[in-house]
């Protein structure tokens, strides 16, 4: 499994606003604000997790909160998989999903 989200923010989409990208008035970035929903159907789709690595950085745009984070994460029903959400500067950035596993063709 490999899931990313990859959503372009101009450097004005936080200038422009006193709370985007702030942690106590946005509660987070790219992680929290823009890709919580992938999260939650990773979970549905897999089960709990029983393992993770990760790391969130500030790299892209200036902010509080995280632009970027990565995740290694194992499932507990087996399954394997990796995690991206970043707000990249350009827009020729894509996100999806990619399923693979013993059925996938």
């Amino acid at each position: 499994m490999d899931a990313r989200v990859k959503w372009y923010r101009p450097p004005e989409y936080y200038s422009g606003s006193r709370w985007r990208g702030s942690l106590a008035l946005d509660g987070g970035g790219a992680l929290i604000n823009q890709a919580i929903h992938t999260v939650d159907l990773l979970l549905w789709l897999f089960g709990d997790v029983v393992r993770v690595q990760s790391r969130t950085v500030t790299a892209l745009h200036k902010i509080e909160a995280e632009d970027t984070a990565l995740a290694i994460l194992e499932f507990a029903s087996g399954a394997l998989g990796t995690f991206e959400a970043t707000q990249p500067r350009t827009r020729d950035i894509r996100d999806g999903w990619r399923l693979r596993g013993p059925r996938a063709r």
